[in-house]
């Protein structure tokens, strides 16, 4: 009773968190999957609140199930999603929020929108659209108090776990059922973007899992939560995306770093030795089903590989242990590391060629920035002028850099405003523990493209931000104008 009454009595915030992760969900899963998934997360909003605000979330939900129930396109989803962020913020008060980070995603949002209209007389491109529910989510994070915006976190690594689990399952369905060995792409339908997925809620889990609780039901739920880790490993293994290993290591290097500022030489170099043993051992597991799957003529040695992975997953804790009491085998594991890359790199050759046509794309996106400085050459212009000049024709849709790709076809200030987030995000002290996530995907974005990928960047501005640290009070009237602008954006986009 006195756990019910906690949750009525908080339900301004719980019913936030409920509607971020089922948006979430929303957003990762596709067909009549998505359905399950929308009544799933009413009938969790119909136990959690009570009155009023049952009806209110009940009803906001119930035309994203409809339109899903149709297959209607992601967009109109997205938007639709949108506006209900919109409503549930216009009916909070006054935040406070980080008006560094708030206000350049802003201008990035208004700068797009000018350079659409500047180049196709209207605002309905596609990444115009969707893009405007980065503000949007950020904004009404900041509503959240830290233990709940704590639970967002884990709810949304518990969906990552799962759709990398997921993606596991679908390599291993393809080989059986199809004789089929490809990168793994998950549902993301690209491999690059799920290898740096995968890394991202690496980072996250460890960042959710650092301390210790103070009750032990909340560190039976850490201990779950960090049973997952194995599955991110081997998942981006199976991906096979050299890019994301090496944001891999950029986010491993910065946790040592930052390791060394609290801690002697002697503890940081032990916990080097044991987070390396254990990124050894998770992507050794995902290249062992690789190599079983590719390398071998029966197909069906995937099946006892993925039961062993499975195994590692129920007691990885117990593999922490071993490895924090017999520090000699961290160090084994973490030399056999080398052993592995090499084995990674001999697997894809085809990696330092693809580089070389990702520098290309820059070469030739640099050539069209000044040309267009303040509002670019147009939303996805740049394929079509590579189409047609001189160049070598490299049949992507953008510039496989952000910060060029970005400048090239929606500005120079908007492309700004991006380096504006990044600095702020990196000069936030008490978000120390985000550094590697945030390290990984800016060096991932300087060769992809996945800060174009919706569904990445909303799990990454839920995983990777505290919208209230350093933040200033911004007052009711401004609050609700910002939604209401942004609603009437999404509505605009919904109607056409």
């Amino acid at each position: 009773m006195n756990r019910l009454k906690y949750w009525i009595g908080n339900l301004q915030y719980h019913y936030i968190v409920v509607c971020l992760s089922l948006s979430l969900c929303i957003f990762f899963i596709n067909g009549v999957e998505k359905l399950i998934f929308c009544f799933i997360g009413l009938l969790a909003c119909a136990l959690l609140a009570a009155k009023g605000m049952a009806r209110i979330v009940i009803c906001a939900f119930l035309p994203i199930c409809v339109l899903a129930a149709f297959q209607v396109k992601a967009d109109s989803i997205i938007c639709l999603t949108g506006i209900i962020f919109c409503l549930i913020g216009f009916i909070k008060g006054s935040v406070k929020v980080d008006l560094w980070i708030l206000i350049p995603l802003i201008v990035y949002n208004f700068f797009c929108i000018v350079s659409c209209y500047a180049a196709y007389g209207n605002i309905s491109e596609d990444v115009t659209a969707v893009q405007l529910i980065f503000p949007v989510v950020y904004l009404l994070m900041a509503y959240l108090r830290d233990e709940d915006l704590r639970v967002l976190k884990r709810l949304c690594i518990i969906l990552a776990a799962g759709v990398a689990i997921f993606g596991i399952i679908q390599f291993i369905n393809r080989v059986l059922r199809h004789n089929l060995v490809m990168r793994l792409e998950g549902v993301f339908s690209n491999a690059n973007s799920m290898g740096i997925f995968c890394v991202i809620g690496w980072t996250a889990l460890l960042n959710c899992t650092a301390d210790a609780e103070d009750s032990p039901r909340g560190n039976k739920i850490r201990a779950l939560l960090k049973c997952m880790e194995p599955a991110f490993l081997a998942a981006l293994t199976l991906t096979l995306s050299m890019g994301s290993c090496c944001a891999l290591g950029a986010a491993y290097i910065t946790l040592v770093l930052s390791k060394l500022k609290k801690c002697g030489i002697k503890q940081t170099l032990d916990y080097a030795a044991f987070m390396l043993a254990k990124i050894c051992m998770g992507i050794g597991l995902g290249l062992l089903l690789y190599l079983s799957a590719a390398r071998s003529n029966a197909p069906l040695l995937c099946i006892p590989v993925f039961i062993y992975i499975c195994v590692f997953l129920i007691f990885w804790n117990k593999f922490e242990e071993f490895l924090i009491n017999y520090k000699c085998m961290s160090a084994a594991l973490a030399i056999m590391l080398i052993v592995i890359a090499a084995i990674l790199i001999s697997v894809r050759p085809s990696a330092v060629e693809t580089f070389a046509d990702r520098v290309g794309m820059m070469r030739s996106g640099l050539g069209y920035m000044m040309k267009h400085p303040l509002l670019g050459v147009g939303v996805n212009k740049w394929r079509l002028l590579n189409l047609t000049d001189a160049d070598k024709y490299y049949a992507v849709n953008k510039i496989h850099n952000t910060l060029i790709s970005v400048a090239v076809e929606m500005g120079l200030a908007a492309a700004a405003a991006l380096v504006v987030i990044c600095v702020r995000g990196f000069l936030k002290k008490q978000s120390m523990r985000s550094r590697p996530g945030l390290v990984a995907f800016c060096l991932h974005s300087m060769i992809d493209t996945v800060f174009f990928i919706n569904k990445f960047m909303v799990f990454l501005i839920i995983e990777e931000s505290n919208p209230q640290e350093g933040g200033t009070r911004l007052n009711a009237v401004t609050a609700r104008m910002i939604f209401a602008v942004f609603a009437a954006l999404f509505t605009y986009h919904l109607i056409l």
